[in-house]
């Protein structure tokens, strides 16, 4: 495997990191398992919740999509397995809005056992074809 030939690996090869798309329809507190996805579709009632990001890996880029009830969310984000003490920064002055969907999308800049940092963006999204 030292060499790949041109227009080898498809999607089908990636690792499920890259690949899959995870729903979480329950309430509340969430393990966000990043090796087993990069994209999950929440779209139960979020309510008080902490997301809990596990094996994360630098540069990985994470996509919440919040689709469910939001009327009271408040999102808490900490970091798990092989992320350890977890700095996150939000980049931009927009918040989660609790009256819209959101897509929160993620990306570790840091991975460490002992310290990482994890950057991410809030927007709330609608069906729109014209930019």
């Amino acid at each position: 495997n030292s060499m790949l030939a041109d227009n080898a690996v498809d999607h089908d090869e990636l690792a499920n990191r890259f690949a899959n798309v995870i729903t979480h329809t329950g309430t509340g507190s969430l393990s966000i398992e990043c090796d087993d996805a990069s994209t999950f579709l929440i779209t139960g009632n979020v309510a008080t919740a902490t997301y809990t990001f596990n094996d994360m890996k630098q540069n990985q880029v994470v996509d919440l999509v919040l689709s469910g009830t939001l009327s009271s969310a408040a999102i808490t984000f900490a970091g798990g397995t092989g992320l350890g003490t977890t700095t996150f920064n939000k980049v931009g002055s927009t918040d989660l809005s609790t009256s819209g969907t959101n897509h929160i999308s993620m990306i570790c800049v840091k991975e460490s056992d002992g310290s990482s940092i994890v950057n991410y963006t809030v927007n709330t999204y609608t069906s729109d074809t014209t930019p």
